[in-house]
């Protein structure tokens, strides 16, 4: 069945709602892409967590707890009211998927609320991309951002001391345009984008520059 994105403004209540569920209820997942040594096969998954301030998503799973910074996007694979699995991509677009063994009532994420991440405004990513890359202080540069089956991707064609070099990473696309009234979202896009793009920048204090 087709995976619900949940609003990053939801990330919060809606695990902290599932992880009441798991407290009442036990649960094993089979666990892909975690980073979980010494064990194998369906797992007791206790709690999942996110802390908007340290931006860090937490599972609680088999007796140990496993940390995830910077998480991009959470999907939930979820009918009525029964979730399936959940999906989380991390900073680095890696994906992590938990598979439920039997599906947890009272946990599906409500179409009726803005708890599912609506499409994103295509004038406004490109907006939040400009923005952000004109902060950069590049010598020149073009880009486009491309959807794909695994998350959007951006590509920055820019101007190094030689030639043109193509850079292509990841994007979120809801953090693109949350970067828009955020500060603190623009700039944490400013310092990983400036990493990926220090060829490209005109000297080495123009990264520094505050945007429009």
């Amino acid at each position: 069945m087709p995976l619900t994105q949940l609003r990053r403004t939801h990330w919060r209540p809606y695990l902290e709602r599932l992880s009441r569920v798991l407290g009442t209820e036990r649960a094993q997942v089979e666990a892909t892409g975690l980073a979980l040594p010494d064990v194998s096969g369906w797992l007791a998954l206790e709690g999942v967590s996110y802390d908007a301030e340290s931006d860090t998503l937490s599972l609680r799973i088999a007796g140990g707890e496993l940390r995830l910074p910077g998480p991009r996007r959470i999907d939930v694979d979820a009918e009525d009211e029964w979730l399936h699995g959940i999906e989380i991509v991390d900073a680095q677009g890696d994906r992590h998927v938990l598979r439920l063994r039997a599906p947890l009532r009272a946990t599906a994420p409500s179409r009726a609320t803005d708890a599912v991440e609506p499409p994103p405004d295509p004038a406004a990513l490109r907006t939040a991309i400009q923005r952000i890359l004109d902060d950069l202080g590049l010598r020149a540069f073009l880009f486009t951002h491309e959807a794909k089956d695994d998350g959007p991707v951006l590509h920055v064609e820019c101007a190094t001391d030689g030639d043109w070099q193509t850079v292509s990473f990841p994007v979120d696309d809801a953090e693109l345009v949350a970067s828009l009234r955020d500060p603190a979202v623009r700039e944490r896009l400013r310092a990983a984008w400036r990493e990926r793009l220090r060829d490209c920048a005109r000297d080495s204090t123009s990264g520094d520059r505050t945007g429009r």
